[in-house]
């Protein structure tokens, strides 16, 4: 689920950058990202040939102000609150997730309370099989119960978060080598329990 962002920029100060907060107890945290320009795709010398040609395109982009981000992915222990006091919970979503029979990924229509991956998922594991439509309705929500005025990021804010001013292809560069160093990915020990090619 994307992290949504909240209150309108103007209510922001520019000495609050990186400052972290909660809009009320059961909200996610938010962090305060600084107003900036970055260049927003990949430039020329990382670029994998296999990417989305639209992506391999650098363009200068302006943050004007700061906004609110989400720390950390909404959890499942957050988006409950939300989708117990909505009726949410028993919307079902197209959701890609492991069948073990099949020995691959399927998409499947699932509860995002019951999304079998991890098997045992706890209220700290990131929401997931939630849709665009769920998203924006628990942004709405916040919206409502806090008096802050959440969104989704645009496409730019979420890149300009993630990449934290790197320009790289990763955070930690553009070796390939060293994400098993570096991220909790796709490995050699995944690839003998699920056989992805």
């Amino acid at each position: 689920m994307p992290l949504p962002i909240s209150a309108p920029a103007a209510d922001l100060e520019p000495t609050q950058n990186g400052a972290a907060f909660r809009d009320c107890p059961e909200c996610l945290e938010l962090v305060v990202i600084p107003a900036a320009r970055f260049l927003m795709g990949t430039t020329r010398e990382p670029q994998i040939p296999t990417e989305v040609p639209a992506e391999l395109s650098p363009t200068a982009v302006v943050i004007e102000r700061p906004f609110p981000f989400g720390r950390y992915e909404v959890t499942r222990g957050e988006y409950s609150v939300f989708a117990k006091a909505t009726g949410r919970a028993a919307m079902r979503v197209r959701c890609r997730t492991w069948v073990e029979e099949k020995q691959g990924f399927r998409d499947l229509d699932m509860h995002w309370d019951k999304p079998k991956v991890p098997a045992q998922p706890t209220d700290r594991h990131p929401a997931s099989c939630i849709d665009w439509h769920d998203a924006a309705a628990y942004t709405d929500w916040l919206s409502e119960r806090t008096g802050a005025r959440y969104r989704l990021p645009s496409e730019a804010e979420w890149e300009y978060a993630a990449k934290a001013g790197a320009r790289s292809l990763w955070p930690w560069g553009n070796d390939p080598n060293q994400a098993c160093r570096e991220v909790n990915a796709n490995d050699r020990s995944t690839q003998n329990r699920y056989p992805l090619g």
